[in-house]
């Protein structure tokens, strides 16, 4: 599986890697380096700017992938700290894709099947429970990390 490269201006593809844990790394992507606040907020519009979107029911602009973006606090050459922002594609009611396409509705179902996924992760990890099921989705295997780090938190 690929996913597009938000921060390339050619969109070019990242591959998922597994790594034999039940996570996955990406490879490929653009790492961007902000310097300040102004910096990081331009890259932010230059990624939102190449979202796929489409429009739904119910969304004029339904974005139709999910953006991961890892922000790493650095000092002194070292990582002190990381915070992960999940921005999921909008998900879709089966009544709603009705008169879609066949791929646009296998797309709904996949964007719904990560989402799905990612709740049950939370809340796994917000009972306490000694087990969470990060293996079930591509999206969650990527976020393996924030799952399985001890002291991780989500909110």
């Amino acid at each position: 599986k690929s996913g597009r490269d938000l921060l390339s201006p050619s969109r070019g593809e990242v591959a998922f890697v597994d790594m034999g844990d039940g996570g996955v790394q990406v490879q490929g992507a653009v790492e961007a380096n902000p310097r300040s606040s102004q910096e990081l907020l331009a890259v932010f519009a230059e990624a939102k700017s190449r979202r796929a979107t489409e429009s739904t029911a119910i969304n004029a602009t339904s974005s139709r992938s999910h953006c991961i973006t890892s922000i790493y606090l650095v000092r002194d050459q070292r990582c002190v700290g990381k915070l992960v922002l999940v921005d999921c594609a909008g998900s879709e009611r089966k009544e709603d894709s009705a008169y879609h396409a066949a791929e646009r509705r296998k797309e709904g179902a996949e964007i719904n099947a990560s989402i799905y996924a990612l709740k049950e992760c939370m809340r796994a990890m917000t009972s306490g429970a000694s087990h969470v099921p990060f293996r079930n989705n591509l999206l969650t295997r990527a976020l393996k990390d924030n799952f399985t780090t001890p002291g991780a938190q989500i909110a």
